[in-house]
């Protein structure tokens, strides 16, 4: 499976702006008074967590229901706690067929706050995170440990830290890179001590948004020229930053620290809010970085790694044996891998599986062939009535001319408003049609004339030169059959001819697993229309949320499944131009084989 994917900013791009301006001031307000964020995390407990969710669900109910509608995502994968909590509970009460997965960005740690039962699954970088949110509460099953998700920014860097610093025109000596942040968050303090203890250290200052960081570091850069002092505002190459340095500084905050690591760089924290704190233990703990929360000790850090390049190496070999994983691609499979799970899990959990017929079950490649295959047909009729002695060539050729004609017009008014003519009464209404034309000639075989066997002798000719085209699909009768064992299997077909239908199904061999056939004729509607899954549903008494159907047109089978609660699973064994245009409609699970569907139900 490949998804396309969507980031989302989730309120500001929903258009609910209370709560983004609410979540983003909270953030900002947490940056300037980090007292706040402790306060918030004892007070925001399991029991109140329905409260919270409950809120933001009726506060953003109508932009969320319009986002699921339109997107119909395969999986929802939330980062923040207040979606995590949000989002799983939104597409239940949808009742959308949704996986709903989370990252808990805490990495090493977990609070009550984090806790979303509703979760299809919860990925966790770290045991420790995962025990913790056990701890909490999270139910166990639904946590994945997975690697950490490195940016693939930091895993496309390659050069080595002298070429690095050349291109991008940094002196080559020992380098400090200092982070406040995307917001700009810190003190410049650590700068202005290397500046005034006139330290050989290069300092990359990377300051964020914040123009009053970036120019307290310009202040101290023109104070102490002879430091060599770079000044960032908001960047997006932090990795070639990185790269260049020897030691990263910054927040303890769970990417940050986990980037350094990933690139092998020891990290000193500077700051750390409550919930980096876990973080910080951890890092410290393990031998990657220091705790350098006062600026004093900062420095001391700094200088010891320039007076003692052992005690630098230790921390560098402590990171190089960290043992973490930050494979990304595995991350990516395994989020297809739960997806699928998903979905395989949904679809299992049915009592019935509706099938199409032809391109599901077998392939009628009846494009290109239409006119010869209905004129062959017909041909066959017009020899079973002895018309082919009573009619002139040209006769002959006029009349099919006109039962073509009338076919193919019946043929886009099914396409259109779904009714289904039944092919014996387009054979009566034709031979009506032509004992007008040509009275004289056909007085003694006309249709007064015309039997029911005679109809029903003339629908099995007439269908013959499709029988004869049909080709059964690889492994659909022992499959079939084993899911026979375990699921009521009916046959859903959009078809003129119930013998046809019957036909078809012998000569694959596969009407024994049938526990019944409905076909479009017998109603006199086509699928998507909601009459026929009426018919059907009141033949079967299921509901349409217990059965699956599986089919190979997207504007048919696939439509009817999206419109009326049925899963769906689109059989793509071969193209259909009735499926051009029409990618974009929903299904569940997709098939390119027909013993795939053993894989999905039967395992």
């Amino acid at each position: 499976e490949k998804f396309e994917i969507q980031n989302l900013d989730f309120f500001k791009d929903l258009d609910i702006e209370f709560w983004d301006k609410f979540w983003k001031d909270r953030w900002s307000t947490v940056l300037n008074k980090p007292g706040i964020l402790k306060v918030n995390y004892f007070l925001t407990k399991k029991w109140l967590l329905w409260i919270y969710r409950e809120i933001h669900y009726r506060t953003s109910k109508k932009q969320i229901m319009e986002w699921l509608d339109k997107e119909n995502p395969d999986f929802i994968l939330s980062s923040h706690f207040i979606t995590t909590l949000l989002l799983p509970y939104a597409v239940k009460k949808s009742k959308k067929r949704i996986p709903v997965f989370a990252y808990n960005a805490e990495v090493i740690s977990a609070h009550d706050s984090n806790i979303a039962v509703l979760l299809d699954k919860y990925f966790s970088p770290t045991d420790e995170s995962s025990d913790k949110l056990i701890k909490c509460g999270q139910p166990a099953a639904s946590i994945r440990k997975t690697p950490f998700p490195i940016n693939k920014k930091f895993e496309k860097i390659d050069e080595d830290i002298k070429t690095a610093r050349k291109r991008l025109g940094f002196e080559d000596m020992f380098t400090v890179m200092l982070s406040f942040g995307g917001d700009g968050f810190g003190s410049t303090s650590l700068v202005r001590m290397i500046a005034e203890k006139k330290l050989p250290v290069q300092i990359l200052a990377i300051c964020g948004k914040s123009e009053k960081i970036k120019n307290s570091v310009e202040e101290i850069k023109k104070e102490f020229p002879d430091t060599v002092i770079h000044a960032f505002g908001f960047i997006d190459n932090v990795p070639e930053l990185m790269n260049c340095s020897d030691i990263c500084a910054g927040k303890a905050g769970m990417n940050a620290t986990f980037e350094s690591i990933y690139m092998k760089k020891p990290y000193i924290a500077t700051a750390a809010l409550f919930n980096e704190e876990a973080t910080l233990d951890f890092m410290v703990e393990h031998g990657f970085g220091w705790d350098g929360l006062e600026p004093s000790e900062q420095l001391r850090i700094v200088e010891s790694c320039l007076e003692d390049p052992g005690y630098y190496n230790t921390i560098m070999r402590n990171i190089s044996n960290s043992g973490l994983d930050f494979e990304t691609s595995e991350y990516n499979e395994i989020i297809t891998e739960e997806v699928v799970s998903y979905k395989k899990k949904i679809l299992k959990h049915s009592k019935a599986l509706y099938f199409d017929m032809a391109g599901t079950l077998c392939d009628i490649p009846i494009g290109g062939k239409w006119d010869e295959v209905n004129i062959n047909g017909i041909l066959k009729v017009v020899d079973y009535l002895g018309w082919d002695k009573m009619l002139k060539k040209a006769m002959i050729d006029d009349i099919i001319s006109n039962f073509l004609e009338e076919k193919r017009a019946l043929r886009k008014l099914a396409k259109t408003d779904l009714t289904e003519a039944a092919i014996r009464t387009q054979i009566s209404n034709w031979i009506k049609y032509a004992e007008d034309k040509y009275p004289n000639e056909l007085e003694s075989r006309g249709s007064a004339s015309v039997t029911e066997a005679d109809m029903d002798q003339m629908e099995k000719l007439f269908v013959s030169t499709e029988l004869d085209i049909t080709v059964p699909f690889e492994n659909v009768v022992p499959t079939l059959e084993k899911l026979a064992k375990e699921y009521d299997l009916y046959l859903l077909s959009n078809n003129v001819s119930r013998q046809l239908v019957h036909d078809i199904l012998d000569k694959i061999g596969c009407s024994h697993c049938f526990k019944d056939i409905f076909v479009s004729v017998d109603c006199g509607y086509r699928k998507p229309h909601r009459n026929f899954l009426d018919y059907v549903s009141s033949e079967t008494g299921l509901k349409p949320d217990e059965c699956v159907m599986i089919g190979d047109r997207l504007t048919q089978d696939i439509l009817m499944a999206n419109y009326y609660d049925l899963k769906s699973i689109y059989a793509a064994m071969v193209d259909h131009e009735d499926n051009d245009g029409a990618e974009n409609i929903h299904y569940d699970y997709c098939i390119h084989d027909f013993q795939e569907l053993e894989d999905i139900f039967l395992k």
